[in-house]
């Protein structure tokens, strides 16, 4: 981000004048049209997964009613929707971590969001998947960093970043072919309608705990929060879970809704 600086006279005494940096005048770029800002609010971001997977069983959350729809599934190898067998359960909390006032007065506020799915794998059914770390379940979870702005009339999104991963608390399961899909598509007030802002990653399962962090192109433009035509904004997951010679596939899609 650019630095705007003002150059202040001050008075030396006999030596005569000289310029110094008014420190009243540094101020941030991030929107062009908006020119200036200052930080109004900001505040350490929560990252241990356990701790925001309270916080979302909970209903702890900066905003009430989320604008990501998160949905998760297990599918068998025969293709056949099984998530109301394995008890599939979703979860979501968003964090309100900083607020950026501009010269026309708008404020940017930047988000962090993320979703949990839990499915029971443990052969009692009746096991209760409220629990982090809890035998029988694997969990997988997606974090969405984003940021949220008006200008010119037009509520915009942009992501920045995206982090998760996937908690195996069955010792009989075992993890296999993880892929994750980062995607800011849609409607842009500088680039027109934006279909090539989306990417496909394979993380690494050799080293625990499986986690991943990936960060979005600057090049990528923000898009329209009110325009829906084509938009796919968040991230999707799947991972496969084998069992002895049964497989399942567990997906999480936590895309931006409105």
């Amino acid at each position: 981000m650019k630095k705007i600086v003002e150059m202040s006279i001050v008075a030396m005494g006999a030596w005569g004048l000289a310029l110094v940096p008014s420190l009243s005048a540094f101020a941030t770029t991030t929107h062009a049209s908006l020119v200036t800002s200052k930080v109004i609010f900001q505040k350490a971001p929560i990252t241990n997964p356990a701790t925001l997977f309270y916080d979302a069983q909970h209903g702890i959350s900066a905003i009430a009613h989320s604008p990501f729809h998160l949905s998760a599934e297990m599918i068998n190898q025969q293709g056949q929707n099984v998530t109301k067998p394995f008890g599939v359960k979703i979860f979501s909390t968003t964090q309100l971590i900083k607020k950026e006032q501009f010269s026309n007065g708008e404020i940017e506020k930047d988000y962090i969001t993320t979703g949990f799915a839990v499915a029971n794998t443990a052969s009692d059914p009746s096991y209760n998947n409220t629990n982090w770390d809890s035998t029988g379940a694997v969990e997988a979870w997606g974090t969405s960093y984003w940021n949220n702005v008006t200008v010119s009339g037009d509520s915009e999104i942009k992501l920045t970043k995206i982090t998760g991963g996937w908690n195996n608390n069955d010792n009989l399961i075992t993890l296999q072919s993880p892929k994750v899909t980062m995607s800011a598509d849609g409607w842009s007030r500088n680039g027109g309608y934006v279909t090539n802002q989306n990417k496909v990653f394979y993380p690494s399962l050799f080293e625990y705990p499986f986690q991943y962090t990936y960060y979005a192109p600057s090049s990528w433009y923000s898009i329209s929060a009110n325009n829906t035509s084509g938009r796919s904004f968040g991230q999707k997951t799947d991972i496969t879970l084998v069992r002895g010679t049964s497989t399942w596939s567990l997906y999480l899609n936590d895309l931006f809704e409105g």
